[in-house]
């Protein structure tokens, strides 16, 4: 599932901080329910890590990414100032995405996330 953020052109994969108190992957579970609104979701495999500069490029950031799979086909974000309802995309019908970076993390999975449908 892609998120969409009303500031941003193109889909991203929900992502954010950590808060005190919390552990990586229940961090990436809140992340997805704020973001796109899923919460019944299984771990399949860590993805790995990316590293960029923030958005207003003043220090760099390290994000953790996370495959899961889910039985919801929609989402409320309980974000809805910020975002809008999650969609699903056919990976061969992947779209530029606001953060090239997490285009090039789906493809680079593609076999593991195609083996979890």
């Amino acid at each position: 599932a892609l998120a969409h953020e009303k500031s941003y052109k193109g889909p991203v994969l929900p992502k954010g901080g950590v808060e005190p108190g919390e552990e990586l992957l229940q961090a990436a579970q809140r992340e997805i329910a704020e973001e796109a609104g899923l919460r019944e979701l299984t771990l399949i495999a860590p993805l790995g890590k990316l590293e960029r500069l923030t958005y207003d490029k003043l220090m760099w950031a390290t994000t953790h990414f996370f495959l899961f799979t889910t039985e919801e086909l929609t989402g409320v974000p309980t974000d809805s100032a910020h975002q809008q309802e999650p969609s699903w995309r056919r990976l061969d019908q992947l779209e530029d995405m606001f953060w090239p970076c997490q285009r090039q993390l789906i493809l680079q999975h593609a076999d593991l996330i195609r083996r979890q449908s």
